[in-house]
């Protein structure tokens, strides 16, 4: 099964913009963003609807399988939070609006109370983006709910003068189509509006039917008319317009209580991240897909096309040694077998051209084309270079290489390094030389021991002849 998910997530792809014109009826999964700034870690924002157009909640890393490029993989991990929606208001002003009950109380006027209901139900904190559109245009743009709902009780048109026609709901989709200022915001209209009298009217919406379907919008109608209309053209039309984008229908007339707007847009108040780790390792266009279980079955998420630059780590030398100087130390200045430095301390930096920085699985310092020093945890930006070998003057040439965790490596320029190798004398001079200390003091040694025995001889002649007879005596 696991090796058809591919092939099926491609079939699905091709049948995607049919399936989506005929009203969501099914589940279905969209990728909104792809966010490659962390990479190789790719996060996604992602929406996952049931067949009734409610949010699939509670989704686990292990209900999403990847699939990058065709190539499966696993999420690392998934966060579900809640979004403001993007919501403009359609008044498409009409003479039925201004019908009053048997109170006085005119249809529009009960359309403000249930809109200011909801206003007054919205948290202090909401951020939603909202705008008022009538024939005439845009009365306010993306403002908040406070600002929004000053302007809709400010909005006093001439209903009975007014003819109703499509402009309003084409300016409501243009407005809500508009960026939105957090990223995986969505978006819905609200249409309030009598019946029309255009005889053509299911030719005249068809097309603006298709541009909230493509464009994911969200149409819920108020038809706001006499019971009659309610099996007119208009009104057909107008369910089929809630129908196919995942709205809904509702007709006032007299006294029917409205809906809660905020289950309108509740569905449209979630989202999902998703996370998980890339395993690309070339620059340029790729695609992402999901397969979702879920308690209605797998849901496919069409793979999204998306691009990333990859490129290689750079490693730089940092003021490399450009000629390095062995000779014997001060202290023993002719020992030839102890030359100073003996070691050398190189250090570098690793920069990520692509702009993407990640994790170094290995440095490595050659000489002459061969490895003297390799590093396979941190720190990655130093080695220490032994010159044990290095007792000839010459040049030698320097190269380090980075690689990181994707297998991504790459080496620097060569660095010529010049020896310089200074040896110690040699032969019976620089015996000489090495050991005069040593000499000098048995010299002195011995010309302290020949004194000595010159003393004693001085002293046995001079003695009287009888202690020197004496002398003798003992000694013989």
């Amino acid at each position: 099964m696991r090796k058809l998910l591919p092939f099926l997530l491609s079939l699905s792809l091709l049948a995607a913009p049919q399936a989506f014109a005929r009203a969501q009826t099914a589940a279905y999964a969209e990728i909104a963003s792809i966010d490659t700034t962390d990479f190789p870690k790719i996060s996604t924002l992602l929406n996952v609807y049931d067949a009734n157009g409610e949010f699939i909640t509670g989704l686990k890393p292990s209900d999403i399988a990847v699939y990058e490029d065709s190539l499966e993989g696993e999420a690392d991990a998934i966060r579900e939070f809640e979004v403001p929606a993007q919501i403009a208001v359609a008044i498409n002003p009409g003479p039925a609006m201004a019908v009053r009950d048997g109170n006085g109380v005119a249809r529009f006027e009960r359309v403000l109370e249930a809109l200011g209901q909801w206003v007054e139900s919205q948290p202090g904190d909401s951020q939603d983006d909202l705008s008022l559109v009538s024939l005439s245009g845009s009365l306010i743009n993306h403002a908040n709910v406070n600002d929004w709902f000053v302007s809709l009780n400010s909005f006093k048109p001439d209903f009975r003068n007014s003819t109703p026609n499509l402009q309003t709901l084409s300016i409501a989709l243009d407005t809500v189509n508009a960026p939105t200022p957090q990223q995986g915001m969505k978006r819905a209209v609200l249409f309030i509006t009598p019946h029309m009298d255009d005889p053509n009217i299911d030719n005249s919406i068809a097309p603006l039917i298709q541009r909230a379907v493509d464009s994911k919008v969200r149409v819920f109608v108020w038809f706001i008319d006499a019971e009659e209309f309610n099996v007119t053209a208009s009104a057909n039309a107008f369910k089929s317009l809630a129908q196919q984008t995942d709205g809904a229908f509702f007709s006032f007339s007299r006294n029917e209580p409205f809906p809660d707007l905020s289950l309108y847009f509740a569905p449209l108040r979630h989202l999902y991240e998703v996370t998980y780790t890339s395993s690309l390792t070339t620059s340029g266009d790729h695609t992402l897909g999901f397969y979702i279980k879920t308690p209605d079955g797998t849901i496919p998420a069409l793979d999204k096309p998306f691009s990333v630059d990859i490129q290689p780590p750079n490693p730089i030398f940092v003021m490399p040694p450009l000629q390095i100087t062995r000779q014997p130390s001060e202290d023993d200045p002719y020992n030839s077998e102890a030359l100073t430095p003996s070691q050398q301390i190189i250090e570098i930096i690793v920069e990520f051209p692509d702009g993407h920085k990640r994790e170094l699985k290995r440095t490595a310092l050659y000489v002459d084309g061969q490895v003297v020093a390799e590093n396979t945890e941190e720190p990655f930006d130093k080695f220490l270079w032994d010159l044990g070998n290095y007792n000839e003057s010459g040049q030698h040439e320097i190269i380090v290489e980075a690689e990181d965790e994707l297998g991504l490596k790459k080496s620097s320029i060569g660095i010529p390094v010049m020896f310089t190798v200074i040896h110690p004398p040699k032969g019976v001079q620089a015996f000489l030389a090495r050991y005069s200390s040593y000499l000098i003091m048995g010299a002195i040694g011995l010309a302290g021991i020949a004194l000595l025995a010159l003393l004693l001889r001085g002293r046995v002649k001079n003695a009287p002849v009888s202690r020197r007879i004496k002398v003798r005596s003992a000694e013989e």
